[in-house]
């Protein structure tokens, strides 16, 4: 169990992190590639605030306080979300939930074991949410502006101040993203900065490594459904915006919370990789769900919520021998979170829809068959 080897270097992504700090101490440019891999660091410059110290403890001890760290993060982030969804409090559900997205959970069992960073990104979205919440705007900016700069898919969240219609704390955001893009430059030469923005961003918007099953958003569905490039392209910006504009047109006539935790799920369904460890953010639709639901929820839509957790929380370990007319179940994360992100925005109608979109999806499925077998494949 990966808990039980918290006190043990764990991860090839954290030997990343570590690499690329120890590097930029000693001015050397980890965006052209770090000392254990040729392919290049891939996270902006200001992620270097949070990662420089790293690089001045040995790999050993700082991999231990990583991983005690991570945990504790994640421990922290479900408490806080636990906080806004049930202001009464309620310990029992605090430690439901605890176990919920722990032991079972492959997308934080994943997270840790890698090494990863998404448990950070994780608290510091909820930490700048929760103090959203309490009417702490200043402080709720500047840590989503800190998430973003880490990891620039935090960027989603301002969406949820564009439904509020809280132009001011978008600008409070965007003042404290230049400020967090500003300071790397004590840590980060200009000509490295460079490097990441003209030649590592562009990597995240190709083709590259779409298929892999651990990729779990639109573009993996996409890719894995399609061959031809121009019609995974049009399949993922298609739905990219479909995902957006009813997240906008809905987001404004349903509860906040709702609106949150479905900005929460675009996160994972529009993020050109979405790999499976960063499904922990799953935990602030889950909790919202779940708090909503224990006021007025019905059997249908209980059902659709455990059919979620379980879509997220399983892996397929030998996903290679799935045969290619069954690849659509690799995108099981996929269809967990898009449950989650109707049945925040439509709640009473989502059972109504998603047996549309099931016979919708078989039949299309059944049409691509048939046209791929006539060798009108896409």
């Amino acid at each position: 169990m990966i808990f039980l080897r918290l006190l043990n270097p764990l991860g090839l992504d954290f030997r990343v992190y570590y690499e690329a700090a120890w590097m930029i101490i000693r001015g050397l440019n980890p965006y052209r590639g770090i000392l254990i891999s040729a392919f290049p660091f891939n996270y902006p410059p200001p992620a270097f605030l949070f990662l420089f110290p790293l690089g001045l403890l040995a790999y050993r001890e700082a991999s231990i306080i990583w991983n005690l760290l991570s945990v504790i993060s994640l421990v922290i982030a479900i408490f806080l979300i636990f906080r806004v969804a049930f202001p009464t409090g309620k310990k029992l559900f605090f430690l439901i939930f605890l176990f919920l997205f722990t032991l079972p959970f492959f997308p934080v069992k994943f997270n840790i074991g890698m090494g990863q960073i998404n448990n950070f990104i994780l608290l510091f979205s909820v930490l700048s949410l929760f103090l959203y919440q309490r009417n702490h705007k200043l402080l709720s900016a500047f840590f989503l502006a800190f998430a973003t700069g880490i990891k620039l898919a935090p960027v989603i969240f301002v969406f949820y101040f564009l439904i509020n219609k809280d132009y001011r704390q978008v600008l409070r955001f965007l003042i404290c993203l230049l400020v967090v893009f500003a300071l790397p430059i004590v840590l980060v030469p200009l000509s490295f900065q460079t490097d990441y923005f003209l030649k590592v961003l562009p990597l995240s918007f190709n083709l590259n490594a779409k298929d892999w099953y651990y990729n779990q958003s639109v573009w993996g569905l996409a890719a894995r459904s399609f061959s031809r490039p121009p019609v995974i392209y049009i399949f993922s910006y298609f739905f990219t915006a479909v995902f957006l504009e009813v997240t906008y047109w809905r987001g404004r006539k349903i509860p906040g919370l709702r609106a949150l935790g479905a900005v929460a799920c675009l996160y994972l369904l529009i993020h050109p990789i979405a790999l499976q460890h960063y499904f922990g953010f799953t935990i602030i639709p889950f909790i919202i769900l779940t708090a909503d639901f224990l006021k007025k929820g019905t059997i249908p839509e209980w059902f659709f919520l455990f059919i979620a957790y379980f879509l997220t929380a399983v892996n397929i370990k030998n996903f290679a021998s799935v045969p290619a007319e069954y690849k659509i179940i690799l995108s099981h994360d996929f269809f967990g979170v898009l449950l989650l992100w109707l049945l925040l925005l439509f709640k009473e109608k989502a059972v109504k829809i998603v047996g549309w979109l099931w016979v919708s999806g078989i039949t299309a499925g059944y049409i691509l068959i048939l046209l791929c077998r006539g060798r009108i494949c896409f």
